[in-house]
C-alpha cells in the first residue's frame, strides 16, 4: 500500500513538473515575440514610417511560435472540368494555406499544401470531403505530414 502511495506521489510530481515546463516554455516564447515586436516597432520609428505594419509584426510572431507542416495530395474522382483547382485555391487562401495544385493526365488533381498543422488538416478535410460544387470526390490520398522550419511557398498557385 505504501508503494502505491509513493507511485501516486511520483506521478503527481511528474505532472506538476510537466505543467511547469510548459508554462516556462510559453513565457519564453512570449518574451521572444515581445522583444521581436519591440525591435520591429523601433525599426519602423527609425525609418520615419507612420503607423505600424501589423501584418509584418504578427507574421514574425507566428513564425516564432508555430511550425510549418506540409504534405502532398492527389484527389481522384470527377475533379477536372468542374473548377476544382480554382475552388481549392480559394479555400487555401481562406485558410492561409500555401502551396499549389495541378491537373494530371490521369484525370486527378495533385498538389502540395503547407501551413499550421490545424489549417493543413482543415484543408485535407476539404480536399477529401468537400471540393468544388460540381466535383465528385472518390478518394483523396495524402503523404505523411512533414514539419518544416519555414514556408516553401508564398501563396497558393494553380499550376498548368
Amino acid at each position: 500500500r505504501k508503494m502505491i502511495r509513493n507511485n501516486t506521489e511520483k506521478i503527481f510530481i511528474l505532472k506538476i513538473v510537466i505543467i511547469l515546463s510548459g508554462i516556462i516554455i510559453y513565457f519564453h516564447l512570449v518574451s521572444k515575440a515581445t522583444s521581436t515586436f519591440a525591435s520591429m516597432e523601433t525599426s519602423n520609428t527609425n525609418n520615419k514610417k507612420q503607423g505600424m505594419n501589423f501584418s509584418k509584426h504578427f507574421s514574425a510572431i507566428a513564425k516564432m511560435s508555430g511550425s510549418v507542416f506540409a504534405c502532398n495530395f492527389e484527389v481522384f474522382g470527377i475533379v477536372q472540368g468542374v473548377f476544382f483547382r480554382k475552388y481549392t485555391q480559394k479555400q487555401a487562401i481562406a485558410l492561409g494555406v500555401k502551396g499549389w495544385c495541378a491537373n494530371t493526365r490521369d484525370g486527378t488533381v495533385v498538389g502540395r499544401i503547407e501551413g499550421s498543422k490545424d489549417k493543413v488538416n482543415e484543408m485535407k478535410n476539404w480536399l477529401q470531403y468537400k471540393g468544388s460544387p460540381q466535383s465528385r470526390i472518390d478518394k483523396a490520398v495524402f503523404t505523411d505530414l512533414e514539419e518544416k522550419p519555414k514556408h516553401e511557398f508564398n501563396s497558393f498557385d494553380i499550376r498548368h
